[in-house]
């Protein structure tokens, strides 16, 4: 209870700082963390408030049809300083699907998460992330402990219109009362098309560090598109590589205030 009233008073004070403070120019557009699987390395400006939510559908037919429908994958993130910005993160409603039917739903943990611009040049940048999840969720979803991530992000501009990006990532939690531990490395491609138009491809894996688990491979693909210089919209999805890897769909939005 302690947990949920300091993780609503962070919320409720991200929200006042942003209706609080005079607008910044917003000449450029939006760069968001979301759809891919590396969180970029752009920091938001100090007083500046973006909400990123999504839809996903995950599935993985292996003998039985299974699915994982996610709603609101919600990011609220608040601009610091000009290197650093904090993040409130929850990806909210898990639906389960055995068949087409709905088995069971849950609600995951709610994690706070910060950013941090260790590099900033015209050609490449290189950002730290660390992301603390808090024992929230459903029963059946919470870890039922503080779970942490961290990571190093990078981006490296190859010409005009295309770049490379990814991400070293390491990630802790429990399961089955054990301490599980992964490294999470991805590599990508982003292209900037014509009349606000984006895309980008991107590897990712997950490899079990202390336990048994199988290593996961997969490719995941996106398009954004610009409403407003302050509005995104992309669609996403992700090809597994091997039996342990989830196939996924998903749509979303970035706003900043």
């Amino acid at each position: 209870m302690k947990t949920n009233h300091s993780i609503k008073t962070l919320l409720s004070l991200m929200l006042l700082l942003a209706i609080g403070n005079p607008l910044l120019a917003k000449s450029s557009p939006i760069v968001s963390n979301r759809p891919s699987f590396t969180t970029g390395t752009y920091t938001l400006k100090p007083n500046t408030v973006v909400l990123e939510l999504g839809y996903q559908r995950a599935f993985n037919d292996n003998g039985v049809n299974r699915s994982t429908e996610t709603l609101p994958m919600l990011d609220l993130r608040l601009g610091l300083t000009s290197k650093f910005e904090m993040d409130i993160l929850w990806s909210g409603k898990k639906s389960y699907q055995v068949d087409g039917k709905v088995s069971t739903s849950a609600f995951s943990d709610v994690a706070l998460g910060s950013k941090y611009r260790l590099v900033q040049k015209q050609s490449y940048n290189l950002s730290f992330l660390g992301i603390l999840s808090f024992p929230t969720g459903s029963a059946t979803a919470t870890s039922e402990h503080i779970d942490p991530t961290v990571g190093l992000s990078w981006d490296r501009v190859l010409s005009k219109n295309i770049s490379a990006f990814g991400i070293f990532q390491g990630t802790s939690y429990v399961s089955s009362d054990k301490r599980v531990y992964d490294f999470q490395p991805a590599v990508g491609f982003a292209f900037s098309h014509k009349k606000g138009w984006g895309s980008f491809i991107e590897y990712y894996s997950t490899v079990p560090l202390r336990s048994n688990g199988d290593i996961q491979h997969a490719i995941d693909a996106g398009v954004t598109y610009l409403i407003t210089n302050d509005f995104q919209w992309d669609i996403n999805g992700a090809v597994g590589l091997n039996e342990k890897s989830e196939n996924y769909i998903g749509s979303g939005i970035a706003y900043r205030f």
